[in-house]
């Protein structure tokens, strides 16, 4: 049995703030369904949601406890707009235990296991209407079969840019991101959420957190096809008196878990009597919508035009991959 490690990765008062402006293209997800409908009605689900396509300016969210009670009762309705990357502050926790986000925060970018292949690479839509990236040397490679709606939610919940937060727990409520609510992929989301306090023994009253620890995207050796790797990593954070607060937010353990070619493994080994059969199905879900989004947003950065097309293509029925 492996004694639970304190980790060096509390939360700073500054730390919860917003993603950097995103370029995407606002798109309204509605409308993405719609046309998905109208052209393959038969096949698809009944996918329904909406979001706010109106501009919202992104506020510091500085959590000190006035300043987070206040902001977080605007947002109960959706989740906390969070940054991945303040979670990783090591300073002394300021946040309240009941008012920081629990759930799954995904926001790391992908990182080419090659980066000199991708110079300059572009995404391409070729028959058969398959979605493929091709190298700077014109050589494509097809990326992993995404059916189109999950598809258009991982677009739309980039181009809301306002928060790297899937989901979240303020207080007793779940809430997810306005992309994911209603969607077939919300209740592989809430079930992820439950996993590691229904799997790991002993976290007792600690609050759960699902991250991405890194996310990279390769080419097998003797294949034309990209793999999506995504690391994942639960943490369990638990109350603990702080200099400003009563309940401040500590985190207490962490345990890694990599992503490979559709396996998952735990890096380092977890409690005596954890049901790994059962936590592994849903984190797969989450590494794999990780590994999306991280690649997503590297092609944002390395082809913005080709994203804004892929939208283009999305709407027009064009993009039409089956789920592997």
């Amino acid at each position: 049995m492996r004694t639970l490690k304190h980790a060096a990765c509390l939360l700073a008062l500054s730390g919860l703030a917003l993603p950097a402006a995103a370029q995407a293209t606002r798109v309204s997800a509605v409308r993405l369904f719609e046309l998905i409908a109208d052209t393959d009605r038969a096949q698809a689900s009944p996918y329904e949601f909406t979001i706010d396509d109106t501009s919202l300016p992104r506020l510091p969210f500085e959590l000190g406890s006035d300043e987070m009670e206040h902001v977080a009762a605007g947002v109960r309705d959706e989740a906390s707009p969070v940054a991945r990357e303040s979670l990783d502050a090591a300073t002394e926790a300021r946040v309240p235990f009941s008012a920081a986000p629990g759930g799954i925060v995904l926001g790391l970018a992908a990182v080419p296991a090659d980066p000199e292949r991708w110079q300059d690479a572009r995404l391409s839509f070729d028959e058969p209407a398959t979605l493929t990236l091709r190298a700077n040397d014109g050589s494509a490679y097809a990326l992993p079969a995404l059916d189109r709606a999950s598809l258009a939610i991982f677009l739309a919940f980039l181009a809301e840019g306002r928060s790297d937060t899937l989901i979240d727990i303020y207080g007793e409520n779940l809430q997810l991101a306005p992309a994911f609510a209603g969607t077939a992929l919300e209740r592989r989301l809430e079930r992820a959420d439950r996993a590691p306090r229904l799997t790991i023994p002993g976290v007792g009253e600690r609050k759960s957190l699902i991250v991405d620890r890194a996310l990279s995207f390769r080419v097998p050796a003797g294949t034309q096809r990209i793999e999506l790797d995504a690391d994942l990593e639960i943490r369990f954070y638990g109350r603990q008196a702080s200099w400003l607060l009563k309940d401040a937010l500590h985190c207490t353990a962490t345990w890694p878990f990599r992503y490979e070619g559709a396996s998952l493994r735990p890096l380092e080994e977890l409690p005596a009597a954890t049901r790994l059969d059962v936590l592994e199905p849903p984190l797969r879900d989450v590494a794999r919508i990780a590994g999306w989004l991280g690649f997503l947003r590297w092609a944002e950065q390395a082809d913005p035009e080709g994203v804004a097309q892929l939208r283009v293509a999305l709407q027009s029925g064009k993009v039409s991959a089956s789920q592997r």
